[in-house]
């Protein structure tokens, strides 16, 4: 950590450091639904920031999970106090926007980089329309185990953005130029803040809403879409596994 930071992110370190990775949570529902596939209980969860986690051994591997989250800066306030507490290894699972006419809502993709439209890169060395790349192992890994599962899916860049409501017609038609699959509000500060870091993080998203066609077609209370959440929770459920 740099020494001229005047808040210091180790300071925090308090008992996540029995720990070899971690799952971060987009939405409240996917950590339960992940608690629930995985078997561990979810009651009484504490607060972890405005998050909440869950920190088990429960006689079986160690396993941290903390959500939800929204937009980079805080995602990157939870990863940073993770990363200060030694943990390694980090899985990121979202929800994202497609802007590409091959992606329906309920489709997973596994993201192999992310476009910097958001500000919290800036600050660790990102630049605004680069792209940076998740970790190589770990989305290997996440890759692999979705085939074995039989789960459809798609890998590719995505598009960051800090603006929920600036998803204009010309950005949206110049990130799918430039070959990106989906927009989100998290994965480019996440990657940047790994490189920056020295540490591996992966993210995973699930279509909750469609803008290729420039009209917001969303399906948050879809079956496709809660079968898609399902499905990426087992991936994760198995990269526990395989992480250890």
């Amino acid at each position: 950590m740099s020494s001229n930071v005047i808040i210091n992110p180790e300071k925090n370190r308090e008992f996540l450091n029995k720990f070899p990775f971690a799952f971060m949570m987009g939405s409240l529902s996917d950590f339960y639904l992940l608690c629930d596939l995985i078997k561990i209980g979810k009651k009484n969860l504490p607060y972890y920031m405005m998050s909440r986690y869950l920190a088990s051994k429960d006689n079986r591997k160690p396993i941290f999970i903390t959500g939800p989250m929204i937009g980079a800066p805080y995602a990157v306030m939870i990863l940073e106090n993770l990363i200060a507490s030694g943990i390694k290894k980090i899985v990121f699972l979202g929800w994202c926007g497609s802007i590409s006419p091959n992606l329906h809502i309920g489709d997973i993709i596994i993201a192999k980089n992310a476009f910097i439209d958001e500000g919290t890169s800036l600050h660790y060395s990102g630049k605004t329309g680069e792209k940076v790349s998740a970790s190589e192992s770990i989305t290997g890994f996440a890759v692999n185990v979705a085939k074995g599962l039989d789960c459809s899916f798609f890998e590719g860049d995505i598009w960051t953005t800090d603006g929920f409501y600036r998803e204009t017609h010309e950005k949206v038609s110049c990130y799918k130029e430039k070959g990106a699959l989906a927009v989100e509000m998290e994965l480019s500060a996440l990657f940047s803040v790994g490189k920056f870091r020295g540490v591996e993080v992966c993210g995973i998203l699930v279509v909750s809403d469609e803008l290729s066609t420039f009209k917001w077609n969303h399906g948050f209370g879809s079956k496709r879409f809660k079968k898609g959440r399902k499905d990426a929770c087992a991936i994760m459920g198995e990269l526990w596994k395989k992480l250890l």
